[in-house]
């Protein structure tokens, strides 16, 4: 899979990768849909459509990203539907059978997060995880929301020094990789 990226974009890193193959390793009924939150450079999105899923979206408020993820999305040769927006906003009531995330997650002194620049990509404000904490996952998929599940702490942790989270569930499948910083 090659992945591109552009001046404001967030390059993805190891944790994106682990993710990505997690989600490749999945078996993923047909009809499957899959939704990648803060999509950055689309890689989540594009895994997804190279494992075979044809209804995957993939959103972002910035225009920058979704621009590299429609970029990358052809450049593997796969359809990744692009939306504009704050996590859930963008994609209205629609229903998914997985959720991937690898949101921005660099805490912040600033209560509001950067309207325009570079930063916008990685900026993750004041609580870094804002947004697992406004996550609408349980009303769009089964089980309770990625914040719950973080309160609850069922999380695994995948590395010791950013305490990496992995959430496997039952269909529908949720996979989130979320910081806890």
């Amino acid at each position: 899979m090659r992945i591109l990226t552009v001046p404001g974009v967030f390059q993805p890193h190891s944790d994106t990768w682990m993710l990505a193959d997690v989600l490749r390793a999945q078996t993923l009924p047909p009809g499957t849909a899959v939704l990648d939150l803060c999509t950055g450079s689309g890689a989540l999105a594009v895994a997804a459509a190279r494992r075979g899923v044809h209804d995957v979206t993939a959103v972002d408020v910035s225009r920058r990203a979704l621009l590299c993820a429609r970029v990358n999305a052809r450049l593997n040769g796969v359809r990744v539907r692009t939306c504009r927006g704050d996590l859930f906003a963008a994609v209205g009531d629609a229903r998914y059978d997985v959720i991937v995330s690898n949101p921005p997650y660099l805490p912040s002194c600033v209560d509001a997060l950067p309207s325009a620049g570079a930063s916008r990509a990685w900026e993750a404000g004041r609580p870094s995880h804002r947004p697992q904490d406004e996550s609408r996952a349980g009303t769009c998929c089964a089980g309770g929301s990625p914040a719950d599940l973080r309160r609850s702490q069922l999380f695994f942790p995948a590395t010791a020094r950013c305490s990496w989270d992995l959430l496997i569930f039952e269909r529908p499948w949720t996979l989130s990789c979320l910081a806890s910083l």
